[in-house]
């Protein structure tokens, strides 16, 4: 560590001898070890009961900025304003309009439409 603090000088980072294969290390006469895959049965789970669940309820839907619906240089519209439209139903939908940004949506609909 230099006086002013900072972490500078020392190893670079991957320097040095890489790692032998798993296969050349018995061949050589040394230990080798590899990770075992845990013996997990996924359809093994107990479940509870939750009762109704939560009951989520969406946001009304904001309008769509003025720069969704521009028209292009040749002229036709961009068509954003249609994608921003859709998705906010898609996840209207599924009650999910309360976790998203209305500025995420409008990027992602900006991006599609071009």
């Amino acid at each position: 560590m230099a006086k002013d603090g900072t972490n500078r000088g020392g190893r670079r980072v991957r320097a040095g001898a890489k790692p032998d294969a798993l296969n050349d290390k018995p061949q050589a006469g040394r230990p080798a070890t590899r990770m075992s895959v845990p013996d997990l049965d996924p359809f093994n789970f107990e479940g509870i009961d939750v009762g109704d669940g939560a009951i989520l309820a969406g946001e009304p839907m904001p309008e769509p900025s003025g720069y969704l619906s521009a028209e292009q240089r040749d002229g036709k519209p961009l068509g954003a304003d249609l994608v921003y439209t859709e998705t906010w139903d898609w996840l209207d939908a599924r009650g999910c309009t309360q976790f998203v940004s209305k500025r995420l949506i409008e990027a992602y609909a900006q991006a599609f439409a071009r």
